[in-house]
């Protein structure tokens, strides 16, 4: 059973606009890219992505049906997967499940990336 989320995180957003994801060019199925579904806020940052994976049947961009559920940390890191593509869900609670994995929490209300009390914003760039 799923537990409700009484307040949304700072830092949950829904993308203004649909994602886009990768398909293999000549069946349409969605690519797994191993272990997750990745995503891409835009067309060519999809499309950059795809042309680095070497070792790929030949892949294609597709947009996704509906706007997608990510998060930023409150020192504006994204939630990415370990490639740098930005993961996105269709719920918060399975957003937040998967934030947890990559040793992210919610304290005080505002999601913090793995660096904890020390994700901060950041209010000088050097």
């Amino acid at each position: 059973m799923t537990q409700a989320i009484e307040t949304v995180p700072v830092g949950v957003v829904q993308l203004p606009e649909p994602c886009w994801e990768l398909v293999y060019a000549r069946t349409g199925e969605e690519w797994d890219g191993g272990e997750v579904f990745p995503h891409f806020a835009d067309q060519s940052e999809a499309e950059s992505y795809a042309a680095s994976l070497d070792d790929e049947p030949p892949l294609t961009t597709r947009r996704v049906d509906a706007r997608c559920i990510t998060a930023s940390a409150a020192c504006g890191a994204p939630l990415e997967d370990d490639n740098g593509a930005l993961l996105c869900f269709s719920a918060v609670e399975e957003l937040l499940r998967e934030a947890r994995d990559y040793g992210w929490s919610v304290r005080d209300g505002v999601l913090r990336c793995e660096d904890g009390d020390d994700c901060q914003p950041e209010t000088t760039k050097e």
